[in-house]
């Protein structure tokens, strides 16, 4: 595995490698495997599993650690635990160890201070040639801030391992013998990993088929965004996470919208169209040309969106496209952004002239996804 073979290469320092891909893609089991190889391979390596989706856990992580590890000291009036773990683990007689990160989406979390006006998180990482760190991102912005060139990009499924996937989780695994059936409901999924393993859930439970399930996927968007918000069991996962793929789409969405609402408002307006060909011309206008930029650049970190390098059009995913729409119509917004849109087309429509064929073409599968 080209990720092992990367860990405790280093001889001078520690080893830093992020582990990055689309919400859902796999991104933890990868790391769970890599975990227990090493394990397997060095018995004496401390593997230590983080959360870093706030300060706050990973503020407790490191008091977790302290405990673990029964590092002297931590337990002192206004000891600084994080201090005292570094240090610990930076020191020859550590041994073997390897940090794992989790969902280390938000690059602010680590390099901004505390209220308190405390050092930077980044800063309490431990320095040793022993040790290797992994960090888990939706973001591939902050992998390129945490790792640099150490980075490994989970890819999207393709059909055949998806199939595999499928047939593996499915406690009738006969019903896979339908290529069609089969075809046609993972690319409703998308061929994400973590969707079809919720589906599969689903599907064992109420004992149905999956003919059964694409018709009821089929019914209207909402009975979509209802079926796969659906919880389910997934050991690879903490009790506490909640793992449904409408909720792991809207993790990055909240973090995206704290971070940069001009950003957020750009993701919800692509929600309003269809989801495939949008012209970049069809956005709301912005500050400036950069700003337009680094707003797609954004999304696209995340993959949630996809640009086209000869073809000034952005794809939204279908699934984030879905959960985009679901979050809109919870806050009774979904109405008025549609009718937002709407007047954007028909502004971008209205100087073309019924000549203009290429315009009408680019535009009008946008018209017929917002009057239907």
């Amino acid at each position: 595995m080209e990720l092992e073979e990367k860990l405790f290469a280093a001889k001078k320092q520690t080893t830093k490698i992020a582990i990055t891909g689309l919400g859902g893609v796999g991104k933890t089991q990868l790391a769970l495997e890599l975990a227990y190889r090493i394990k397997i391979k060095h018995e004496n390596c401390s593997v230590i599993w983080i959360q870093a989706n706030s300060r706050e856990s990973l503020e407790q992580a490191y008091l977790h650690i302290a405990k673990q590890l029964r590092i002297p000291g931590y337990e002192e009036d206004k000891a600084n635990v994080k201090r005292i773990v570094q240090a610990h683990l930076s020191k020859k007689d550590a041994g073997r160890w390897l940090l794992v990160f989790e969902n280390a989406d938000d690059v602010d979390i680590w390099i901004g201070k505390s209220e308190e006006g405390s050092s930077r998180l980044i800063d309490y990482l431990p320095r040793s040639k022993e040790g290797s760190i992994i960090f888990i991102t939706r973001n591939s912005k902050t992998a390129v801030k945490f790792a640099r060139r150490n980075i490994i990009r989970v890819p999207e499924m393709d059909e055949n391992t998806a199939v595999q996937l499928l047939e593996k989780c499915l406690v009738n695994q006969s019903l896979i013998n339908n290529r069609q059936d089969t075809t046609a409901l993972l690319a409703e999924l998308t061929h994400l990993p973590l969707a079809i393993v919720q589906v599969a859930g689903y599907i064992n439970e109420n004992g149905i088929t999956l003919a059964d399930y694409i018709a009821r996927l089929a019914k209207q968007e909402k009975e979509m965004i209802d079926l796969l918000s659906e919880g389910f069991d997934d050991y690879w996962r903490y009790d506490y996470i909640k793992n449904p793929v409408a909720v792991t789409w809207l993790i990055s969405f909240e973090q995206i919208r704290r971070r940069d609402p001009f950003v957020a408002d750009y993701l919800l307006f692509m929600a309003c169209v269809d989801s495939k060909n949008i012209p970049r011309s069809l956005f709301p206008s912005s500050k400036s040309p950069k700003t337009e930029i680094d707003a797609i650049r954004t999304l696209a970190a995340y993959s949630l969106v996809s640009e086209r390098p000869s073809d000034p059009v952005i794809d939204i995913h279908r699934l984030a496209h879905l959960a985009a729409r679901n979050w809109l119509r919870k806050e009774k917004m979904l109405s008025r952004l549609t009718g937002e849109a709407m007047a954007r087309v028909a502004e971008m429509l209205k100087d073309s002239g019924n000549e203009n064929g290429f315009v009408w073409r680019i535009y009008l599968p946008h018209v017929n996804y917002v009057l239907g």
